[in-house]
């Protein structure tokens, strides 16, 4: 029987007993990428912007917080995008959903509803 070619520049990745193929593996990692440069946007915006919940932190421990919230946020994209590379796909919709939270939530804290 033959079992027939592969093209190298096509190979397929592991993914939960299927195959996963480079290209949908690279959009996805784009994606999550573009999502995390959002996030950072967004996290920046909100440290910056003068919400009274910031406002009434301790200057010293602002200046800890702010560097340890970007540093977790960098921890987090750098996890997702490591075990999506790695087959675990879920784990680009968990941050798509981290990622909507967010989102969320610096808008509301962005216009004054919060």
């Amino acid at each position: 029987m033959d079992q027939g070619v592969t093209n190298t520049d096509e190979a397929p990745v592991p993914y939960a007993g299927r195959l996963l193929h480079k290209g949908i593996a690279m959009l996805v990692l784009a994606i999550l990428f573009v999502l995390g440069t959002i996030n950072f946007a967004l996290n920046r915006a909100v440290l910056e912007s003068g919400h009274p919940v910031f406002e009434q932190m301790p200057s010293s421990l602002r200046r800890i917080a702010v560097p340890l919230a970007l540093i977790a946020e960098f921890v987090f994209l750098l996890a997702a995008m490591l075990l999506s590379a790695h087959g675990w796909t879920s784990m680009a919709w968990l941050y798509g959903g981290y990622f909507a939270l967010n989102l969320a939530s610096s808008w509301m804290m962005l216009s004054g509803r919060m």
